[in-house]
């Protein structure tokens, strides 16, 4: 079989079409390189894209598939930065959310404001006697954001921290290694509002005294200084936008088109092939797959430098997700459900909540809930709600069972997320006109991620960003652009990190 594009010599092929290869593709077309993107699947977008569902001929639900407040769109804020610097920034259209979240437990409520000065007055009010606390914790972010805005204008892509980087950057230094829950306890003691302040913890998929305080404060920043949007259209729109101006600047990207082999000729990345023979040619491969993936199938590891192929092979892998997308008949005014995000906390433990979640006890867990049509009405039916609700989940539990066994455990925890739901929107089981629920083995498929990992490697004090393997790999040509690599999972992160990945391409080759 032959394809035009198997006789073209392409500057740089990206497998994979997630955001943080689109971010890379970008940025490199920008500077003059024909980029080639090739993806397995029917669409762009990997997490970042729709899909649709019907509910009769006439109603048509969109749903978007990674339930997600995108962080640091404000002007000057990172990602924004990134999206200009593409030029892809006025082809998308973006919501400023007021609240970042409504967090319940079982005998307390709180609605928190998306602006980190905000949030702090509003702590402050709450919990009246821990003011000195929520005062002295407010400032260490102010100085981890200070010192993370002087390492960054400091830093060159690709190069190691510098050798005076405990003395410069002292309060970085300290959480590079720390968890969530040591920052915290360095000045909260009241479990009510460590809970609040921690609550994003699902966001990076780890508690707080397992999650890397570091990546949290970074993520915890991006929505609570640089603004916290949600894409209008959902991450699709913006996944179309990044791939439609690579291919205006004489790109290609092919869908259905599945890469099986990195090709390396005379020591260095030739190019690559694919799961139907064709052969495309590059000096410069950029994989958007998993790293896992990506050293152990796509390349032949003789070829990777050992302490490499460990880190990347033995790096702790992230939990997985479980999520369902329903389409409700009702508003949401008349559903009573309007929140663009709200966690519902069984109780104030955490730890002894995920703990749960490994063993398979899915009724006890913390859960995450929105109501996409109160940001993005335009993508309902009229009439409707697009609702979601998701809760992590083992991976390894889900991704190897018997089909009859898959089905059976899908189904249950189907009912139990509709139960979930019920405790908010009393009469849903009357209202749902669609239901689709994503498990760990949905997410494997889907995305390749072993086990169903959807933050890539877990985001512990030793797996987050410069923990992870390096984006310039041991194999000359190759390069890596994804939530696996630095600096780490998220919308945000993933754009980062392309953008980090092609300014270092930039730079060398």
């Amino acid at each position: 079989m032959t394809h035009e594009n198997q006789r073209q010599q392409w500057d740089v092929i990206v497998v994979g079409s997630g955001l943080g290869g689109l971010s890379c593709a970008g940025l490199l077309s920008k500077n003059g390189k024909k980029v080639l993107i090739l993806e397995k699947h029917k669409k762009v977008g990997g997490y970042a894209h729709q899909f649709k569902r019907k509910a009769g001929h006439d109603i048509k639900y969109h749903f978007d598939v990674a339930l997600h407040v995108t962080g640091a769109m404000d002007e000057g804020a990172p990602s924004r930065r990134i999206l200009e610097e593409i030029g892809v920034w006025d082809r998308i259209r973006v919501k400023r959310l007021d609240i970042m979240y409504r967090s319940s437990f079982p005998d307390f409520e709180i609605t928190v404001p998306a602006d980190k000065e905000l949030f702090r007055q509003k702590l402050c009010a709450q919990f009246p006697q821990e003011a000195v606390a929520i005062n002295s914790l407010f400032k260490t972010v102010e100085t981890f954001a200070n010192e993370m805005a002087a390492l960054l204008r400091a830093v060159v892509p690709g190069e190691p921290p510098q050798s005076d980087f405990a003395e410069k950057y002292p309060t970085l230094s300290k959480y590079m290694v720390a968890t969530l829950h040591d920052l915290v306890s360095d000045h909260v003691s009241n479990e009510k509002l460590s809970a609040v302040f921690c609550q994003l913890w699902p966001y990076v998929g780890l508690p707080p005294k397992r999650v890397s305080a570091f990546l949290y404060l970074q993520m915890w920043l991006s929505f609570f200084t640089g603004g916290a949007y949600y894409i209008q259209g959902g991450g699709y729109a913006l996944s179309q936008a990044l791939a439609g101006i690579v291919e205006e600047r004489g790109g290609k990207v092919l869908t259905k088109t599945e890469v099986s082999r990195i090709l390396v000729e005379n020591g260095r990345c030739s190019g690559v092939e694919t799961a139907n023979g064709e052969k495309f040619k590059a000096p410069i491969i950029v994989s958007n797959a998993p790293a896992p993936v990506t050293f152990g199938k796509l390349i032949d590891t003789s070829l990777v430098d050992p302490s490499y192929m460990e880190q990347v092979q033995n790096t702790e892998l992230s939990i997985s997700i479980i999520q369902a997308y329903i389409g409700v008949k009702g508003t949401p005014k008349e559903i009573g459900f309007e929140d663009d995000e709200y966690f519902m906390n069984m109780d104030y433990d955490a730890e002894g909540q995920f703990d749960r979640m490994l063993k398979g006890d899915y009724s006890n867990v913390a859960c995450v809930m929105a109501n996409n049509t109160a940001v993005n009405p335009g993508d309902t039916p009229p009439g409707r709600s697009i609702i979601e609700i998701a809760i992590l989940a083992d991976g390894k539990q889900w991704c190897d069972l018997p089909h009859e066994e898959y089905r059976k455990k899908k189904a249950e925890v189907t009912e139990l997320l509709v139960d979930k739901f019920s405790e908010v929107i009393p009469d849903i089981r009357d209202r749902i006109e669609v239901i689709e629920v994503g498990t760990p083995h949905t997410m494997r498929r889907y995305t390749g991620n072993p086990c169903g990992a959807v933050y890539g490697y877990a985001s512990t004090p030793s797996g987050h960003s410069i923990f992870r393997p390096r984006p310039d790999t041991p194999v000359p040509g190759l390069y890596l652009a994804s939530a696996w690599t630095f600096p780490g999972p998220g919308f945000g992160g993933t754009l980062a990190g392309g953008a980090n990945t092609a300014a270092i391409i930039l730079r060398k080759e």
